[in-house]
């Protein structure tokens, strides 16, 4: 979408989902009563956004949890409170000092975590993930809800147990995946097979 047709990321993920729930929905061959999603990587934060505002999901699941983009990315204090007050300029220049001293895989990753964002300068990138905080939407979701974390994920660190916590559905469960099971990192690379498992038995279990 980014790369073809220039069409960043949005916060209001309910936008993207709601209509193709009603598509499925209209079709002779879909169940709309059975309708369940799934929200990897950064879909673990836009569906759950997107899940407290469509109500005809039968479950959910966010994969890995994450409640706040924002927090993911480590900038100094002072740096925050800068792009916080809106002080574009002054939060550009100090960026400008920092970025050429970052070890050369550290630029990699945070230029490419940022550019679907499509913002023009740092200042702009990091106002745009201010929109990206689910923590008080994720209480509002109300249909059966499994939420992942993984063990050394270097990209949302521990946000799914936080994830779960928030959570107000009885229908919950929290699964860690681990070093043990060969399914360490984000998304678990290394074990797609596993982790299908894990969630399509889940929804076996709260999609009948």
């Amino acid at each position: 979408m980014w790369f073809e047709r220039g069409i960043p990321f949005r916060p209001d993920w309910e936008h993207v989902v709601t209509p193709i729930v009603a598509w499925l929905a209209r079709r002779p061959d879909v169940d709309a009563k059975r309708i369940a999603i799934i929200g990897w990587s950064q879909g673990g934060e836009l569906v759950a956004r997107a899940a407290a505002r469509e109500p005809r999901l039968a479950a959910v699941i966010l994969d890995p949890g994450v409640t706040d983009l924002a927090a993911t990315i480590p900038l100094p204090a002072e740096l925050w409170d800068l792009i916080r007050d809106g002080r574009r300029d002054e939060a550009n220049a100090q960026w400008a000092a920092i970025y050429p001293d970052l070890p050369e895989q550290t630029r990699l990753t945070f230029d490419k975590f940022v550019l679907p964002f499509g913002q023009p300068t740092f200042y702009d990138q990091m106002r745009a993930l201010l929109a990206y905080d689910v923590r008080d939407e994720i209480p509002k979701i109300r249909r059966p809800t499994l939420v992942s974390q993984y063990e050394l994920d270097d990209a949302v660190g521990g946000e799914g147990r936080q994830v779960y916590e928030r959570l107000t559905v009885r229908r919950r469960r929290f699964v860690e995946f681990t070093r043990a099971e060969g399914a360490q990192y984000h998304c678990g690379p290394m074990a797609p097979q596993y982790r299908n498992e894990v969630f399509f038995d889940w929804l076996d279990e709260v999609v009948p």
